[in-house]
């Protein structure tokens, strides 16, 4: 694979925006009773999305203009939000807003996947916010006259041209990876449904039949630990004092994810606890591998992994929306959570239940891994790339 040394290597020429790409309009000739396709721009350089179909007459007098493929496109409300794409085929036949330019790339001087992929960057979103003269928010529009002279340093089409190459292998990769984890998560739901449903059932290892299910509360199979929060002036960024975790955005992806401390220790959970939130959203779950204060947002619950898991999959099906309550936020309380009726195989079965999802969980965790080293790889190929 290329390294990001190659921009460095190679000769580089200053351009003006205005000499790479060319304004595209073609104007739509509105008619009353017509429908109209829109696309817009998602902000973070996420792409185009699809708007509802919307009539000539409820377009009204607004300028439209028919989507040209293969071009630079962006919302200049928000470019400084980097609010960009490129158009492709697929997108002929839509329209957008004269708040949405389009450029074609002069082919002499710029690859468009390139200027594309610059535009993407911490670099490129400079050069936009640039632009955008004004206060916050939608007074930050792009100026089309600033847009047109902002400069940028291209190297040659063949330099540009591989590097196109090498982003566009890195992005099939990481699609492909998330394509892997996103079929991984689909099984493990599925296996969740059947498994929960009992349309699957575990043999033990003479490959007899286990016993039948009971339901059981909550409260009876695990200890429910409910959240106190500390003083608030006794909140921290020491590291020295204990992790508190107070609620959704102390956890991730199912871990606990240090954020604040706190030198008084009000509620504690154990490593090997599961933390479930208890405020909107309701149900979101982490296992803790640390010792920490739990706040009023979230609960500790002290069981079986088997336990976990079913609640994941309670999680999954909504269940908390049927019994939580409030009218600004919703929420449960220690009663809600400790009623909560659990079917309980036999203890044996319960051990291999929680095997088994621990080891697609697992799974799931190592691909997701890999997807980082991709994403990192590709950040670091940007940044070295674009000057």
């Amino acid at each position: 694979m290329s390294t990001p040394k190659v921009v460095l290597n190679s000769t580089l020429n200053r351009y003006q925006m205005s000499e790479i790409l060319i304004r595209v309009k073609n104007p739509v000739e509105v008619e009353g009773s017509k429908l109209y396709n829109q696309i817009g721009i998602r902000s973070h350089a996420k792409g185009i999305f699809f708007k509802d179909s919307v009539s000539g007459n409820e377009l009204g007098n607004k300028r439209v203009f028919w989507i040209e493929p293969d071009c630079f496109i962006v919302n200049i409300v928000f470019a400084w939000e980097r609010a960009i794409a490129r158009t492709r085929e697929e997108h002929r036949g839509y329209i957008a807003s004269h708040r949405f330019p389009m450029y074609k790339a002069n082919e002499k001087l710029v690859d468009l996947d390139y200027i594309t992929y610059m535009f993407k960057t911490k670099k490129g979103q400079y050069l936009l916010e640039l632009a955008s003269p004004g206060g916050a928010g939608r007074n930050k529009t792009l100026g089309q006259n600033e847009f047109g002279k902002l400069e940028v340093l291209l190297p040659s089409l063949k330099i540009q041209k591989e590097i196109v190459k090498l982003l566009l292998l890195l992005d099939k990769k990481r699609n492909k990876q998330k394509e892997k984890i996103e079929e991984l998560e689909q099984l493990k739901k599925g296996m969740m449904q059947k498994v929960f449903s009992q349309e699957l059932r575990f043999k033990d290892i003479d490959g007899g039949e286990f016993g039948e299910w009971e339901n059981k509360k909550l409260g009876k199979v695990a200890e429910v630990v409910m959240g106190q929060s500390p003083k608030g002036e006794n909140y921290s960024t020491d590291t020295a004092n204990t992790v508190l975790i107070q609620g959704n955005a102390d956890m991730k992806n199912g871990k606990v994810i240090p954020r604040i401390y706190t030198s008084e220790i009000t509620k504690a959970c154990l490593p090997g606890d599961t933390i479930m939130s208890v405020r909107a959203p309701v149900g979101k779950l982490a296992l803790t591998d640390i010792e920490a204060c739990i706040g009023r947002g979230v609960c500790a619950i002290r069981g079986s992994k088997y336990v976990y898991h079913y609640l994941s999959y309670f999680n999954e099906m909504n269940g908390w929306n049927s019994i939580s309550q409030g009218s600004t936020f919703e929420s449960v309380n220690g009663n809600d959570i400790k009623n909560l009726s659990i079917p309980s195989p036999s203890m044996k079965e319960q051990r291999n239940i929680a095997k088994y999802f621990d080891k697609l969980e697992r799974k799931v965790e190592v691909e997701k891994e890999k997807l980082v080293v991709l994403e990192e790889q590709k950040k670091g190929v940007m940044w070295g790339m674009f000057v």
